[in-house]
């Protein structure tokens, strides 16, 4: 049995907050974007983008999640109330023996987010 097996990526699993993975492309861009930018995924199936402004406070772009795959690793789309640039509606999974991580192709470029442990 393949060890992807033994941790599937259920909705469970999926449901968190992200923060952008500095050590995909350590640096002091990627440290800023850490400091600004971050999701979460609700267990009612809303998508809450926050985005830290140059004053300090935070805006969050709302949406919601559409499971397009219903099966592990289960995949999402994501519906916005508004455009964002830096916000991918088909963003990327990609995993490893037990954790995974979205990119998102933004104005950016890509974007790494990985789960926030609790």
């Amino acid at each position: 049995m393949s060890p992807l097996c033994n941790y599937p990526i259920t909705k469970d699993r999926i449901v968190g907050s992200y923060s952008i993975d500095i050590n995909f492309y350590p640096g002091s861009d990627a440290t800023w974007q850490k400091e600004h930018f971050s999701f979460e995924i609700t267990e009612n199936d809303k998508f809450l983008f926050h985005e830290k402004l140059k004053d300090g406070n935070i805006k969050t772009i709302k949406g919601s999640i559409e499971y397009y795959r219903n099966a592990p690793p289960f995949l999402f789309r994501i519906h916005l109330e508004e455009y964002h640039p830096l916000i991918d509606e088909y963003p990327s999974l990609y995993r490893g023996n037990r954790k995974f991580y979205y990119v998102f192709e933004s104005k950016f470029g890509n974007m790494f987010y990985r789960k926030v442990d609790s």
